[in-house]
């Protein structure tokens, strides 16, 4: 039916595995749960507001819940703040720490990531060039010594497994309907 002989195991693999699952437990378990679920949901506000296709932002209930959860999480920080700078007062490290932060501390920090990884994105092309260097030389090395021992290229080829595995995934089949 198809060309490849391992696309065609596959595909007979995937037909046994769909059959199975047509007829086993697990599917008239599933099959039970979700007939039960979709029962109890029919009536459900809550299950119809989740799954309309509307958004969410039309709603305006869900987006005040929304924003009143993030302006406690904000007070809950800003009270935080306060706390810990009444704990820390005397503090000699921190007060160093403020006195080198000014307003345009996390653009420089921003700026110092940004140069710290273009400097490591220029030595990891600098280390690849080599590598790949490297490789290239050995590869011309092996076709010298194929040269000078006067090996056949054929018959490595021949005889290794590894070239055998990649050809017969390839392998078109000699009977049967063409698959398109």
């Amino acid at each position: 039916m198809y060309n490849s002989y391992t696309v065609s195991i596959l595909i007979k693999v995937k037909n046994i595995f769909d059959d199975l699952y047509e007829h086993s437990v697990i599917k008239a378990i599933l099959d039970c749960i979700l007939n039960y679920w979709r029962r109890i949901n029919k009536s459900s506000k809550i299950y119809s507001f989740l799954t309309e296709e509307r958004s969410y932002i039309e709603d305006s209930f869900v987006y005040r819940i929304y924003k009143k959860i993030i302006e406690v999480l904000n007070k809950l920080f800003i009270w935080t703040k306060r706390i810990m700078n009444k704990s820390i007062k005397g503090s000699k490290t921190i007060d160093i720490m403020n006195e080198s932060m000014n307003e345009n501390s996390s653009i420089v920090g921003l700026l110092g990531f940004c140069v710290t990884m273009m400097i490591l994105k220029i030595l990891n092309i600098i280390v690849l060039s080599y590598i790949t260097m490297s490789l290239l030389s050995l590869v011309i090395l092996v076709a010298i010594l194929i040269l000078i021992t006067n090996v056949k290229i054929s018959d490595i080829l021949k005889n290794s497994y590894i070239a055998k595995k990649v050809i017969s995934v390839f392998t078109m089949d000699s009977g049967g309907e063409e698959w398109w």
